[in-house]
């Protein structure tokens, strides 16, 4: 599989989070989002991430995560790429997060890390 058999997408949160640190590192990520669709967060995405921060999901302290999360099911995103293994990459925390998505509509996306998905 190629990056180029998938269209990627990042939302308004995403380049945000991208845009903050080392000025030099700063630059590199945006070097890699060049030609990368972009959606803004809407109030169907921000209500979802609310719904996802509870016990047994995604924690107070990890709301950006949850608003990737959200913003990934509303735009109908098949797959969720994250490095993040403490907040959404993890087999217990992937489950409770399904579940409620599940139990709100949203079915379609997977989330996985990078190396998953090749």
């Amino acid at each position: 599989m190629r990056k180029s058999e998938f269209e990627l997408l990042i939302s308004e949160a995403v380049e945000e989070e991208c845009n903050r640190g080392d000025p030099e590192v700063v630059a590199r990520r945006k070097s890699y989002m060049g030609d990368v669709s972009r959606f803004e967060l809407d109030d169907r995405i921000r209500q979802l991430a609310r719904v996802l921060i509870v016990p047994g999901a995604i924690p107070d302290k990890a709301a950006p995560d949850a608003v990737h999360i959200a913003a990934a099911a509303v735009e109908k995103c098949e797959y969720l790429l994250t490095w993040n293994f403490r907040d959404i990459a993890n087999a217990r925390t992937r489950r409770e997060v399904e579940r409620i998505l599940a139990k709100h509509g949203y079915n379609g996306t997977t989330i996985c890390t990078p190396d998953e998905l090749l």
